[in-house]
């Protein structure tokens, strides 16, 4: 097999977008290949005893109806979307806590509404009270989102058990998102 018949993955960047109401996947939280025009912050409340649970369930929905979890969702694809390779969030973030989890989780929203899991991961915000950009390693991946389906990002404070860390206090986290503020998810996506 020669070089030319081997994909070229190029990175895509989707920006976080909503009018400060991405709680659950019922919210108004989008992703968009645009830059955002308009300056927006969703909050989400952490607490480490009521925390997300991680779920083995492909379908993700038991907990994207969880107010501590925002949703960004794409539009319906018109043609497939290929992944292969690094994902990463970068996010603008600001907690009440230093030392608080911020997850990011990319998944696969098919016509019938269900949520399939395709990879997360983790980062720390260093100092409370401050606006942090964290760049989150979501692992590498390898997916086809289908025509018709829609891109998913997930941020909430935690996955219990897969991310915990002993002695982790409540804390308040707000994700800004706009033009000062490029909030996105970063995907390796094959180049036809």
């Amino acid at each position: 097999m020669t070089n030319r018949h081997r994909p070229q993955y190029r990175q895509h960047r989707y920006y976080l977008l909503s009018q400060g109401r991405a709680n659950t996947y019922r919210g108004d939280g989008a992703l968009n290949a645009s830059e955002p025009m308009q300056a927006a912050v969703d909050r989400f409340d952490y607490d480490p005893f009521t925390a997300v649970p991680t779920i083995d369930l492909l379908d993700q929905r038991p907990v994207e109806v969880r107010e501590d979890v925002l949703c960004y969702t794409s539009p319906a694809l018109t043609e497939p979307v290929h992944i292969a390779g690094a994902v990463e969030l970068v996010v603008f973030v600001t907690s009440s806590i230093p030392d608080g989890g911020i997850t990011g989780k990319l998944v696969d929203v098919g016509p019938d509404d269900s949520a399939r899991f395709i990879t997360d991961g983790i980062a720390r915000v260093p100092r409370a009270r401050e606006l942090h950009e964290l760049h989150i390693d979501l692992g590498a991946a390898t997916a086809l989102f289908a025509s018709g389906h829609r891109i998913r990002l997930d941020v909430s404070g935690g996955s219990v058990p897969k991310y915990a860390e002993p002695g982790e206090l409540p804390a308040v986290n707000r994700i800004h998102h706009g033009p000062r503020t490029p909030s996105r998810l970063l995907l390796p996506v094959a180049e036809h």
